[in-house]
């Protein structure tokens, strides 16, 4: 008897289309596809990273890496991602100094 192979969730369908547009370089597609995938899967840590990485504002960027973090304390790339956002310039930050 051979194992049936199961159909990938949605959210994993978005994961993999997100990934595909990221490498393309298209971030607004790839930010698209992974908020489905996150509307999916809320759970999903893999797609919490990605979302706070295309994120345009800081505040949403260390709001999903808090939410990587309460599904895995240990996770070291929600860590370095904090890290990275608490130093990196987001696009939102331009626009707040330029009102």
């Amino acid at each position: 008897m051979t194992d049936m192979i199961q159909p990938p969730t949605d959210a994993l369908m978005w994961l993999r289309r997100g990934l595909r547009a990221v490498h393309a370089g298209d971030r607004i597609q790839a930010w698209r596809c992974f908020q489905a995938a996150d509307d999916a899967d809320s759970d999903n840590g893999v797609v919490l990273l990605w979302l706070a990485w295309l994120s345009p504002s800081r505040e949403e960027s260390l709001t999903l890496l808090s939410r990587a973090l309460d599904l895995d304390p240990h996770n070291e790339q929600a860590h370095a991602g904090i890290r990275w956002a608490r130093r990196h310039a987001f696009p939102s930050d331009a626009q707040s100094a330029n009102p």
